[in-house]
């Protein structure tokens, strides 16, 4: 049986192993060695190290796919908040408020209503008892404040809707990333 001539990686110790051995018992400090071959040499190494190096490894490991788990929630959440952006008449966009619903409803029904007054009143005094469309003239005018007024409040609530689902998403999102973030820490805090 041929012999390996080599030291113990911990203590230093000559050790005698069989050749083709992987695993030996320091006989001099009782440290559990890996024995590494290679075509020209054979050392030893400590399996405390070996395992020291695969805690860390392991380690990294989770810390990367957690910074992917976040990285993906981050780019999902992109992707998602994109469907709540509404469009202004200039193309500007931008994501609704429930505050900035409410304000437009109400601005929008002033509108209306101030709308419909005049009309009701210019209508009714040039074409209120004039014969045949000049009457139907005073009757439409005011029809329109009140359509604006039905579209303005359906607009202001339909983007009332739109914020409140919004911000439950985000709120989703954010709880979701916090978690991801806290097991982190946690993680940190125990190897460490």
């Amino acid at each position: 049986m041929e012999l390996l001539s080599i030291t113990c990686q911990h203590c230093s110790a000559p050790l005698q192993v069989p050749a083709g051995s992987k695993f030996v018992t320091c006989l001099h400090c009782g440290a559990q060695l890996a024995v590494r071959q290679t075509e020209s040499a054979a050392y030893t190494e400590t399996l405390e190290t070996i395992d020291s190096r695969t805690e860390r490894m392991a380690v990294q490991l989770e810390d990367l796919q957690r910074r992917s788990e976040v990285a993906d929630l981050d780019r999902q959440w992109d992707a998602d908040r994109e469907r709540f952006y509404v469009t202004g008449k200039h193309g500007h966009r931008h994501l609704p408020t429930e505050g900035g619903s409410i304000v437009g409803g109400i601005v929008i029904t002033i509108f209306g209503v101030i709308w419909t007054m005049i009309a009701c009143g210019i209508g009714g005094a040039a074409f209120g008892n004039a014969p045949g469309p000049f009457g139907l003239i005073g009757a439409i005018f005011p029809l329109f404040g009140i359509a604006f007024i039905a579209f303005g409040l359906w607009n202001a609530f339909q983007s009332y809707n739109k914020a409140s689902e919004y911000e439950k998403a985000q709120a989703r999102y954010r709880r979701r990333r916090e978690e991801l973030l806290r097991d982190e820490d946690v993680e940190q805090e125990q190897a460490g």
